[in-house]
């Protein structure tokens, strides 16, 4: 028959060739269109390093100079004292991770591509980071023994022949702060190893080539992490480049690049008042110190320091010193770790000339003052008793948080969370930084994490906003008057009263949530034990190891129920992260009718060897008319005493003696509309500037795999359509080609649209 030809003993059209060949071939292109963005985000093109450019690399800079750049670490694992790191890094050569804050786990050394996935969860962002080779270049350096930089540098090896030939992350292996981890450990290699009995012109060439490949990653479009610290540690490893391999292709590039970037970061990423925007003192401890690397790392470059740049650090150092404890610890509100860091970040101090001198820990960090408002960042931290610094026993420290800037990192769910430290000892305190890839970390993050109040079930994206009313502060007295607006018709005020140094008011007034409850959460320390006081609704919380306690009583509106939890998952309660691994902890949580309901939760801090008459026996509300017209009585063995609000006043009157204590005026709070305004505008201009590409592997894989399953339906469904109904085979191929094309343009415009 003409126009047909016989292929195996049956006569086939060519036509259907070509049409499942056509067919074929769109789907192909649907499916390389999944897989290409991502392949050409993370491909850079292998750098050619020559000869003359290692030789350059050996002699200059300075060691003194490479050494100074050891402070760069982005992942601290690993203890200081000498003899614990030695004990550690033997661990390592028999495969064992046994490090403090980390779970004790089998990881291949000197290095197996399969640990980047297959190693717990916690592991994976430091082994991206050469973190285990770290930790035997510093046992190295510590004890000279060369078992130790012998493996560092066959890891090294390892994974200089492993991430060129991989074409998709593994765990964190191509994540920035993996990558700007990974810069400084190249550097500390190459500074022990370019003098090093053992060195190799190969591995010298393929570890500058590892450097480059790391800086073109930190550098290339859609990498960079514009929102958060991320992309302060990328902009800093770049410089680190800069300064330590000046010789390699393209570093005036990545210098140039790290500054432009640095100008628009800093616009938003710290406010005049010091405060850097992660919504955690843990963040602000770590932004300190990147900015203080910057700044010593543009003094290294010879280039200058901007003047607002200087004047931020040393209004954030301020601010952190405002934030530290005596004992090292931060308030863990937002992603902070409840740990204590004996020395405190590496920080700097500037010359005459505005030039950044070499990083050091400071020696001291008294706050310099009692009161620290920042309404613009949205904290307020109050001390008592500094003239008694450094005796634990007499400080005490009251936090309020109310931050929430959209986009910028690390925000839990928490305004209006008040925490307290006094007497050596954290009384009542948030979650703290649960890690990402635990169990829980969802909940953490949201209200429950916290103890502000907040709607039943309320989303941690709900539509929000929170101001100052007012605010009074005196030589007895301090106040602090929140709103917080949101969703919808709710609101919910928080006043925290502070009889100096040692009673607290927390009075919360809610309404506008309709028929939902509202709930509060109040978490104490695992270190800490609640026990049932003598009178309905009190509490007495007791340090283990020390003889503080702190008398508490809950107050509330008809319709207040108040449960205990010590550990809970169902609800979520209970709970205090410290050294990165969460611990059960007491909590009580109040519920109330969402409509119109309030609640007084009051706080004495006590000396359980002091003489007891001054201890605080009990607590009443003695009138409520509404969030401004209010009185709570104090009754103590010796006296009694009422705290009030009157208006914009906040008065303490002796009852017994009927006399006025004290009165303090309340100051309306600041409209910050304006200074707020230009960051967020900063915010969204490097969001335009900087658009972020996410790779979605696990929806990609999926859609894959889905594609695949209707690719081969098809094919089985078109190959019996040719053989029993070949009349309906043309316009089936017509509508199989629209369906493809559809897919990939639905693909393009919504799915897979980072």
């Amino acid at each position: 028959m003409p126009g047909h030809v016989r292929l195996y003993g049956r006569v086939v059209r060519p036509g259907f060739s070509i049409a499942a060949t056509t067919r074929l071939v769109v789907a192909g292109g649907v499916f390389c269109f999944i897989w290409f963005a991502v392949l050409g985000h993370y491909y850079v093109r292998a750098p050619s390093i020559s000869r003359e450019t290692v030789l350059e690399a050996r002699e200059s800079p300075p060691d003194l100079v490479l050494r100074e750049l050891q402070n760069f670490r982005l992942l601290k694992l690993g203890p200081s004292d000498e003899r614990e790191l030695a004990g550690v890094a033997e661990k390592l050569l028999r495969g064992i991770a046994d490090i403090p804050g980390y779970p004790v786990a089998r990881i291949a050394v000197p290095f197996d591509p399969r640990d980047l996935d297959h190693a717990p969860p916690r592991w994976r962002l430091p082994l991206a980071g050469l973190e285990v080779p770290r930790i035997l270049l510093d046992a190295y350096d510590a004890t000279g023994r060369e078992e130790f930089f012998l493996a560092a540098r066959d890891a090294i090896r390892l994974w200089g022949e492993y991430e060129p030939r991989a074409w998709l992350p593994r765990g964190s292996l191509w994540n920035e702060h993996a990558l700007a981890a990974r810069v400084a450990v190249l550097t500390e290699f190459w500074r022990l190893y370019r003098h090093h009995p053992s060195y190799q012109a190969e591995l010298g060439s393929a570890v500058l080539e590892q450097v480059a490949r790391s800086a073109a990653l930190l550098a290339k479009e859609g990498h960079f992490a514009f929102a958060t610290n991320h992309g302060i540690m990328q902009n800093a490893a770049l410089l680190h480049v800069s300064i330590a391999f000046p010789m390699l292709p393209e570093v005036q590039r990545y210098k140039d690049l790290a500054l432009s970037r640095l100008r628009d970061q800093m616009q938003f990423y710290i406010d005049d008042e010091g405060v850097v925007l992660e919504h955690s003192a843990g963040y602000q401890q770590l932004g300190l110190e990147l900015i203080a690397t910057v700044c010593r790392y543009l003094t290294l470059l010879r280039q200058p320091i901007p003047d607002d740049w200087r004047r931020k650090f040393e209004h954030a150092e301020q601010v952190f010193s405002a934030l530290r404890r005596r004992d090292g610890s931060l308030p863990t509100y937002g992603d902070t770790d409840g740990a204590g860091d004996e020395l405190g970040p590496l920080t700097t101090a500037f010359d005459a000339h505005g030039r950044s001198e070499a990083l050091r820990h400071r020696q001291s960090w008294e706050p310099a003052a009692s009161l620290n408002f920042y309404p613009i960042a949205g904290h307020a931290i109050w001390w008592d008793r500094l003239a008694d610094w450094p005796d634990e026993r007499k400080l005490r420290q009251t936090v309020t948080t109310w931050s929430y800037f959209p986009g910028h990192g690390h925000k839990n769910a928490d305004e209006m969370s008040v925490l307290v430290w006094g007497g050596g000892q954290q009384w009542w305190t948030d979650v703290g930084y649960w890690p990402y890839v635990m169990a829980g970390r969802l909940d953490a993050e949201s209200w429950q994490g916290g103890n502000a109040p907040h709607l039943v079930m309320e989303s941690a994206a709900s539509l929000r906003s929170t101001s100052v009313l007012s605010s009074g502060w005196s030589n007895r007295l301090a106040a602090l008057d929140l709103e917080r607006r949101g969703p919808g018709q709710y609101t919910a005020r928080r006043q925290v009263v502070h009889v100096k140094p040692d009673v607290w008011l927390i009075v919360d007034h809610v309404a506008g949530g309709g028929a939902r409850k509202t709930t509060t959460t109040w978490t104490t320390s695992p270190d800490v034990t609640l026990s049932r006081g003598t009178v309905p609704r009190s509490y007495v919380l007791a340090a283990r190891y020390s003889g503080m306690q702190l008398s508490n009583f809950v107050l509330g509106s008809p319709g207040t129920s108040i449960r205990e939890f010590h550990g809970s998952w169902s609800p979520f309660a209970g709970w205090h992260v410290v050294g990165g691994i969460p611990r059960p902890a007491p909590a009580i949580v109040i519920e109330q009718p969402a409509r119109d309901s309030w609640s007084v939760v009051v706080w004495s801090l006590e000396d359980r060897h002091a003489d007891s008459t001054r201890f605080l026996d009990q607590a009443r509300v003695s009138r409520w008319h509404h969030a401004e017209d209010w009185a709570v009585e104090l009754t103590m063995r010796s006296a009694t005493c009422e705290v009030e609000r009157q208006g914009n006043r906040i008065v303490i009157r002796d009852v017994r003696r009927r006399h006025v204590i004290e009165t303090m005026a309340l100051t309306p709070g600041p409209d910050v509309t304006d200074a707020i305004a230009p960051l967020r505008a900063s915010f969204a201009t490097a969001a335009t500037a900087y658009p972020r590409f996410y790779d979605l592997l696990r929806r990609r894989t999926i859609v894959t795999l889905l594609l695949l399953v209707v690719l081969l339906s098809q094919e089985a469904f078109f190959w019996f359509i040719r053989r029993k109904h070949s009349h309906q085979y043309r316009p089936l191929w017509v509508f199989s080609l629209l369906g493809w094309m559809g897919v990939g343009c639905w693909l393009t415009l919504s799915l897979l649209k980072g």
